[in-house]
């Protein structure tokens, strides 16, 4: 039987396979949040994490600003997912491809990332997937600092 989430918690280290999780959540926190700046949120406004429990790993963004371009509210709805994707299958070129698994649900989409990303289309998902691209570097830097704190959150012997 493999250790529980809280035995590892309590040891203060995470299996390749949970720092992987926590990657990825930490990939798609980031998109939302670099998408959010690109589109004119400010950085104080932005509030991002993700965290390791007894209920498993999760994360969050959090826009302390309302977002009233439509546009913008699309695109930061979708960078979460996006980022993911393109975290996990780089050699996604096609972004018609990649806005038929979002709406046909083989990508799901949280409530919350929907809500936001109300009535996308392929334009939406092409504009996205290139501002993803360009912010790239940015977005793994700041996953790899909600990673560490993450961890670093965890309780030690």
């Amino acid at each position: 039987m493999s250790p529980s989430l809280l035995m590892l918690q309590a040891a203060g280290r995470l299996t390749e396979a949970q720092r992987a999780d926590l990657l990825s959540v930490s990939i798609h926190e980031s998109s939302h949040g670099w998408i959010a700046f690109a589109s004119g949120v400010p950085r104080d406004a932005i509030v991002l994490f993700a965290y390791c429990n007894d209920a498993g790993i999760s994360g969050k963004y959090r826009l302390k600003v309302p977002v009233i371009d439509p546009v913008a509210r699309r695109l930061i709805g979708l960078a979460g997912k996006i980022g993911q994707a393109l975290h996990h299958r780089p050699d996604i070129i096609d972004a018609d491809r990649l806005f038929d698994m979002l709406a046909s649900g083989r990508i799901p989409m949280t409530e919350s990332d929907l809500r936001m990303a109300d009535d996308y289309g392929p334009g939406d998902v092409a504009a996205c997937m290139v501002a993803v691209r360009r912010l790239w570097p940015q977005i793994e830097r700041t996953a790899a600092l909600l990673v560490q704190h993450a961890i670093d959150r965890l309780p030690r012997r």
